[in-house]
């Protein structure tokens, strides 16, 4: 079973670039990255994002912004931000003052996020991805929040699986256009992997899931931020991609390498307590076998990266 995911693994390591060598960690297989690739290129690092909450989070931050939508720039994003935030009562007036910040500092995406979860709960996300593409750079940024804005649509109900599938595909197509040009970026690696993930067996999309989320697990040792709040759900999602093909005994051995690192993981801990002999039930639970499953609602949240700082 392990050669088969390695000759998987090896399509993304040849599209890639990458240096790939039959990788063998306590059980289970990963590409290696050539140590030409910069942890630039990964994009963990979230210094903005980090700087822009912890300003924010200053109980004062909103109560310094007596401005109108018209008038926050990059500077005074943050906190902007923090009086959007405050705006509880009046949603149409806060998801003005976050498309703002966005249209301020697109690449920055404390902004970005927030708002896309909050025209999600006004099911606005359709004119939310509309009004992306109308008012804001394609960076990678905001790729990445449309991408993830198909992925929020993916939880509406009564909707038949052929729409389910164009959805999936337009996120992915997003992902795409990023790594295109930013091959190693790990969030859109990591995102992709996860629109496969959820999808039945049968429909073959889980050699694409393994290839996106093996890379992301691979990454870790390139990285300097160990720290980072996705890594331990990576090898979550990582194990679950292998335990769903049917290689039980390689995806249990990736969490319990996993929770080695990261033993505060409640995923991790739950995986490694099921063992070897559980993984199929409790896979089939989480992400689906033979039917579509729907992601976890909180799944596309970003938000727990640059929360962490806060020490959330």
């Amino acid at each position: 079973m392990i050669k088969r995911t390695a000759a998987a693994l090896t399509v993304l390591a040849v599209a890639l670039g990458l240096v790939f060598y039959a990788q063998v960690r306590d059980g289970y297989e990963l590409p290696a990255i050539s140590a030409d690739v910069s942890v630039q290129q990964l994009h963990v690092n979230f210094a903005d994002e980090i700087a822009a909450v912890k300003q924010a989070a200053n109980p004062e931050a909103a109560a310094r912004f007596s401005g109108e939508a018209e008038s926050i720039t990059k500077d005074n994003a943050p906190v902007a931000y923090a009086y959007a935030l405050s705006l509880t009562d009046h949603p149409d007036k806060q998801i003005g003052y976050l498309q703002a910040a966005v249209k301020a500092d697109p690449d920055n995406m404390v902004y970005s996020n927030a708002l896309r979860l909050k025209m999600g709960q006004a099911n606005q996300t359709e004119a939310l991805i509309a009004w992306l593409e109308r008012q804001v750079p394609q960076t990678r940024e905001i790729r990445l929040q449309k991408a993830l804005a198909y992925v929020d649509m993916l939880q509406q109900k009564n909707v038949g699986t052929a729409t389910l599938g164009k959805r999936s595909a337009l996120s992915i197509r997003e992902l795409d256009l990023i790594l295109q040009t930013e091959p190693y970026d790990w969030t859109a690696h990591y995102a992709r992997g996860l629109n496969n993930l959820y999808w039945p067996i049968g429909l073959e999309r889980i050699d694409s899931a393994i290839q996106d989320l093996g890379f992301c697990v691979a990454a870790y040792e390139l990285a300097d931020n160990k720290t980072f709040a996705f890594w331990p759900l990576a090898y979550e999602a990582y194990g679950d991609a292998l335990v769903k093909k049917g290689e039980a005994s390689a995806g249990y051995a990736v969490w319990q390498d996993g929770y080695r690192k990261f033993p505060d993981s409640a995923e991790l801990k739950k995986r490694v307590e099921a063992g070897e002999e559980g993984a199929i039930e409790l896979v089939t639970a989480e992400r689906g076998m033979d039917s579509f499953m729907r992601p976890k609602p909180e799944l596309t949240d970003l938000s727990m990266i640059w929360e962490q700082s806060l020490g959330r």
